[in-house]
């Protein structure tokens, strides 16, 4: 993440990177920033106002950084309350990308953070058990992405749910679920196709030895 924004920021775009990595933060360190001076736990403490009060200068003058936080006890379990807040601002940050640098493992927090770009991109290393932690990413991704556009309170929630849960230790085809639904509920049916057909994931091979 920090190559990212560093090589699109020398090429003049205007660039913010956020550590999404709550409770875990150590993008600074690659940005030789030792001591963030403001970092997401003011922010989700209310001491600031918005983001914009806490982006960080960093040796490239188009590329400004919002330290994760690590010092609040249980950040990293943050309210779904706050969670809206930060994803809502950061939507509102002007600049030509945003990269927010996501830790490991499948936590609620990580996968809205994924759903909210419009360029989620896996980083995945070819060993066996690295490919199949990023299906499973992957995998749960989608299943959170379709969730979170049905009220929890809905019938349709309930009934994909149900779908999920009796497919989770079988190889669900994802087009299946709008098909079992559709019977039901058409209209929710096409909701999720129209999910499916619009989420579009990039896929990066890191330490690729061979070309296979």
């Amino acid at each position: 993440s920090a190559n990212m924004g560093i090589a699109l920021s020398s090429v003049g775009k205007k660039v913010i990177l956020i550590d999404g990595d709550l409770g875990g933060a150590n993008l600074h360190t690659c940005l030789n920033i030792r001591y963030p001076q403001t970092n997401l736990n003011d922010f989700l403490t209310n001491e600031k106002a918005n983001l914009n009060e806490i982006l960080l200068d960093t040796p490239s003058d188009s590329l400004k950084l919002i330290s994760g936080g690590s010092e609040l006890v249980g950040i990293a379990n943050v309210q779904h309350s706050k969670k809206a807040k930060l994803l809502r601002h950061i939507e509102k940050l002007a600049a030509d990308y945003i990269i927010v640098d996501l830790g490991a493992g499948q936590s609620y927090n990580t996968l809205d953070f994924f759903n909210l770009s419009n360029e989620g991109i896996i980083v995945c290393n070819p060993e066996p058990n690295a490919k199949l932690d990023a299906y499973s990413f992957l995998k749960s991704v989608v299943y959170r992405k379709i969730l979170t556009n049905f009220k929890t309170s809905s019938t349709e929630y309930q009934i994909i749910k149900k779908i999920l849960v009796d497919e989770r230790n079988k190889t669900l085809q994802l087009t299946r679920i709008p098909l079992m639904l559709g019977q039901l509920y058409p209209e929710a049916g096409k909701k999720i196709s129209g999910i499916l057909q619009s989420f579009k994931p990039r896929l990066i091979m890191n330490k690729v030895r061979r070309r296979s």
